[in-house]
């Protein structure tokens, strides 16, 4: 296709180039103010602590989004960020801001935590937190020191000074101590060092053990409470018990007499059963097949079926009738 070069065709390109340009400019702005596959967060901080917009976002040292915006509210600094859509904050997650290098630039760290989602998108004021500013503390403390009274304080430092040198004999052996505990500290700084770790493998399984023992406390709970409101029945048991036993101390006082042979007796008895132990056994296998025969004999009618020759004459009943 052939374009014919006039006016008109170069004013037509010129205007169909700069509305290419204006397009692509216009994705590129949006694209800055619009976070296309991103979240916008706001948290809340003491203060700036050096913090600009523009600077990175970061989750476990990778980079994740930027600060759009920084903003005084009230007391303290709302800052707003973006974050990947792909990593969720929970109700718990904290931000922090901290130093990249050596020469102020900052980065704002998000260590996301707990289950849920963040409350309008906001993490508060208590689960924040800045970095020392060392040159505040200058500041407050040359505010301080003009503050103070040096005569005074050079006064105290000549009493100490000279109380330290009249007491020299009890101080140096004090600082000896002292020097002979921090070497042996020095020393033992292996066994110390396996204490402390020990010591945390130690947190670190309670620590793990939290839900188990959370439950071992609820049941011990259940269970003085349970104990607790038996306490009534419990001693209302306690005081039946002594009543039984007083009254059964009185009768055996007042039974002595009674009871003394009854137990004698009952001694004898069960010594004689024990030394005729093996005549009793014997007894009492016969005694089963003695109870069937006698079980056969009347179990027929009621009398008594028994066949016993020559244990009565055979003229006995008609002597009896008189019809002999």
């Amino acid at each position: 296709m052939n374009i014919s070069k006039t006016p008109e065709n170069y004013r037509r390109i010129g205007l169909m180039g700069a509305a290419v340009v204006a397009v692509i400019a216009a994705l590129i702005m949006a694209t800055t103010i619009f976070p296309f596959g991103q979240d916008t967060y706001t948290a809340e901080l003491e203060h700036t602590a050096g913090l600009r917009v523009g600077e990175e976002v970061q989750v476990a040292g990778v980079g994740v989004g930027e600060v759009r915006k920084i903003e005084l509210e009230g007391q303290h600094v709302r800052v707003e960020f973006t974050v990947d859509k792909d990593i969720d904050l929970g109700k718990e997650t904290t931000a922090e801001v901290k130093v990249a290098t050596l020469l102020g630039t900052h980065f704002l760290l998000i260590s996301p935590a707990g289950g849920g989602e963040l409350s309008d998108q906001n993490i508060a004021m208590s689960h924040t937190r800045v970095p020392f500013n060392l040159q505040d503390v200058i500041n407050e403390t040359g505010d301080l020191s003009q503050k103070l009274d040096v005569a005074t304080i050079r006064k105290a430092l000549n009493t100490v000074a000279e109380t330290m040198d009249a007491s020299s004999e009890e101080f140096l052996p004090a600082l000896k101590g002292i020097s002979d505990v921090s070497e042996m500290f020095a020393k033992r700084s292996d066994d110390i060092a396996t204490l402390l770790e020990s010591t945390s493998k130690f947190s670190k399984q309670l620590a793990g053990n939290t839900d188990d023992i959370t439950v071992l406390m609820k049941q011990a709970n259940t269970l003085m409470r349970e104990i607790v409101s038996r306490r009534t029945a419990i001693h209302n048991l306690l005081t039946d018990l002594r009543a039984i036993g007083t009254q059964l101390t009185s009768l055996m006082k007042e039974n002595r007499d009674e009871v003394g042979p009854m137990l004698d007796n009952l001694n004898s008895t069960i010594t004689l059963l024990t030394r005729n132990h093996a005549k009793l056994g014997e007894v009492a296998k016969m005694l089963g097949p003695t109870a069937r025969y006698f079980a056969n004999a009347t179990g027929a009618g009621t009398w008594l079926d028994q066949y016993m020759p020559g244990a009565t004459p055979d003229n006995l009943r008609c002597s009896l009738e008189g019809a002999c």
